[in-house]
Order: C-alpha cells, then sequence, then structure tokens
C-alpha cells in the first residue's frame, strides 16, 4: 500500500477482472475511474465501509456491516480493492444463481469453515431481523425451522450443497437473498451511476426492511419432514440448484 493508485486501470488487472467478472472492458474502466473518485486512495477501509454504510443504509448494524465486509475482503488484508469490489458487483447484479449462492453461504458461514452451524444461522437471522422480528414465533424458533429444513443429513451443520439443494424449498432463502443483494449492492458504490447498470446501485442507498416473516413461508415437501407452524407450508419439488437454472431466483434478486 502506499503512494497514489494509478488513474488508469492496468492492462493486466482488466484481462484478470474480465475473466471473473461479467463487465467488458468499457464497463470496467468506467467503474474504476468512479472507484477513485470516490476512494482517491484505491482501497475502502472497513472503517469507512461501517460508518458509510450505518448512515447511508436504513439497516444500522455496526456488527454485520463489518461481517459484510469482511465477506468482500477476500484476500483478508483488511481493505477491500478495486478488484474485490467489481467482483462482489458482478456476482450480485450479474452472477449466475449458483455463483449468488455460494456468496450468500459465505455471508452465513461466519467462521469461513466451509459449514454453516446452527450458531451462525441464528446470528445471521438476528442480524437481519432486529428491525423486524417475526410475528408468531421467536427467532430461535425460525432458526430451529431453516436449520432442520437445510440440515438434511442431520449432522448439526450445513453444507454448501445442503444449501444450494434446500434453496428452492426454503422460500425464505430466496427473500433474504433477494434482501441482501439489494441492501449490499446498495452499499458498495458510494458513487452515482450516471447511466451505467446495474440500476441497483443508487444514491441515497435506501433499501426495505428485511422479508416480513407473517407472509413468509418455509416449505418442506420431503415425505416425514416435520410439520411447521403457519410460517410453513409444502412445495413442489426440490431440485438441487445449478447454474443453468439461474431463473430461480427470477427478478426478485435483480
Amino acid at each position: 500500500m502506499g503512494g497514489t493508485p494509478s488513474k488508469k486501470l492496468h492492462r493486466a488487472v482488466e484481462l484478470e477482472l474480465l475473466s471473473q467478472t461479467e463487465y467488458d472492458a468499457h464497463e470496467l474502466r468506467k467503474w474504476y475511474a468512479r472507484f477513485l473518485e470516490e476512494y482517491p486512495e484505491g482501497l475502502i477501509t472497513k472503517e469507512r465501509f461501517v460508518e458509510e454504510n450505518l448512515k447511508f443504509t436504513n439497516f444500522g448494524d455496526a456488527g454485520f456491516w463489518k461481517h459484510i465486509f469482511d465477506v468482500l475482503d477476500t484476500d483478508k488484508n483488511g481493505d477491500v480493492s478495486f478488484g474485490e469490489w467489481i467482483c462482489a458487483l458482478s456476482t450480485l447484479t450479474k452472477g449466475a444463481t449458483m455463483t449468488k449462492l455460494e456468496w450468500l453461504f459465505h455471508v452465513f458461514d461466519l467462521d469461513n469453515d466451509g459449514f454453516i452451524e446452527h450458531d451462525e444461522l441464528l446470528l445471521i437471522l438476528q442480524w437481519l431481523y432486529k428491525v423486524n422480528p417475526p410475528v408468531g414465533l421467536t427467532i430461535e424458533e425460525l432458526t430451529d425451522q431453516v436449520f432442520d429444513a437445510l440440515d438434511s443429513d442431520h449432522d448439526e451443520k450445513i453444507t454448501l450443497a445442503e444449501f444450494a439443494l434446500g434453496f428452492k424449498r426454503v422460500p425464505l432463502l430466496q427473500k433474504n437473498l433477494s434482501f441482501l443483494n439489494q441492501l449490499v449492492t446498495s452499499s458498495l458504490p458510494h458513487v452515482q451511476t450516471h447511466g451505467l447498470s446495474p440500476p441497483e446501485v443508487r444514491s441515497p442507498r435506501a433499501v426495505s426492511s428485511p422479508p416480513d416473516l407473517a407472509a413468509s413461508t418455509l416449505r418442506v415437501p420431503a415425505a416425514g419432514a416435520p410439520t411447521l407452524p403457519t410460517a410453513v407450508t409444502s412445495s413442489s419439488s426440490a431440485t438441487a440448484i445449478s447454474s443453468s437454472s439461474a431463473a430461480a431466483i427470477s427478478s426478485s434478486s435483480a
């Protein structure tokens, strides 16, 4: 670190980002210029990221934003670079279904050990529903329901495969992916897009509340699955999510 970053995106970096994102060279250069306008040092610090998002979003939990920063900081050096920033933006706005699911899985996997444990799911849901608690059941009860629905082999941990398989059976996850997509996308740049895609990036960065659990359903169609209270109904067949089934999220996560 140190010094002033180049005003022009280095060709080697551009080529790497062309392979890692869904943006073309022209879009990458424009996003890079906008990024430097907002972050002249070429990096986003955790302190600034948390401070700005507490100020500019309707979601004011510092612990949540610190965690989202850590998810974005893929090389774990304490800063978010343009490359990390644009890759996240591409994933959330242009990524295939499985790519978005992998990102959501990492949000829930707090210790980054490749599994989602019960306490991790509980903490994430506590963050998400802090300002809009579920109606008719506690966060702990909701966590138990979601965890039991996803942990298909009952080994007290959820793998990415189980998470992806359960995605279509648990509309609450679909709603949370849509909400987190909107929330985090709107948090990424404190920058006016001036016609650049995606439309979700805007200022001020107001976002809607977390999904209303009173209207949510947790669908568990498998034979012998536990009967869950009002927030739970059955659904059609559960199939594994793959990158070829990108329509699963549909326009709700656009």
